[in-house]
């Protein structure tokens, strides 16, 4: 399996720019996220093929069984994963309860989940999280949403908050579904609720039919 990383456009060093100037498709690069990180240290890579300014298109491009490795700083975006992958955000493998450092910051503006798991055997790790705004539909304003129709989620080291939703219902920051297929766990997170809402914001919003799921120190 390969893995491919994803930063901020300006934090890539051109180290062979090919036409045209500037950071583009083909060009060599170095990444390297700095202190504070818990990626591994720096690597050169190729622009647009092992490395990435937005975390969508190195989802897009990734294959079954890749990992996506994310540095830190601000990511307006969400992210649709439909196939079996590993995403690192900056502060993978650190419980996020209480933790500093540089985050992977992942949030919208717009209404949907802030990252929608489509597919089994998904781990995500080490980002933050905050949903977008939604005066509707409950799962459009959650940080993280899961599938039932898939299953075998690892959701460990994260900091999701729900964003917010001005309608009666819920704001969470993780909306947990799941198949009975594969074992699901979710641990080391710090999960909590959105704002504007009347129903109430929890942290997990559990579906009908949840199981074969573990849910421990958050």
């Amino acid at each position: 399996p390969a893995t491919l990383y994803v930063d901020n456009p300006g934090d890539f060093i051109i180290t062979n720019d090919l036409n045209p100037p500037g950071l583009s498709t083909g060009d060599i690069v170095t990444w390297d996220p700095g202190e504070g990180w818990a990626h591994p240290g720096a690597v050169s890579l190729t622009f647009g093929v092992t490395a990435f300014s937005t975390i969508t298109n190195a989802v897009a491009l990734a294959n079954p069984g890749d990992t996506v490795r994310v540095g830190p700083g601000t990511f307006a975006e969400q992210v649709n994963v439909s196939k079996r992958l590993t995403l690192l955000g900056n502060q993978n493998g650190i419980s996020a309860i209480g933790r500093t450092g540089p985050e992977t910051f992942v949030s919208t503006a717009n209404s949907g989940a802030v990252m929608n798991l489509l597919a089994d055997i998904i781990t995500v790790d080490g980002f933050q999280f905050i949903g977008g705004v939604d005066a509707g539909n409950f799962t459009a304003a959650a940080g993280i949403a899961t599938s039932n129709s898939a299953s075998g989620y690892t959701i460990f080291n994260n900091i999701i908050q729900g964003g917010s939703n001005s309608s009666t219902a819920i704001a969470p920051g993780l909306i947990l579904a799941t198949d009975a297929g594969f074992f699901t766990r979710i641990a080391h997170n710090s999960i909590t609720g959105g704002s504007g809402t009347t129903l109430g914001a929890p942290g997990i919003q559990g579906t009908l039919g949840l199981n074969n799921v573990l849910i421990e120190a958050n």
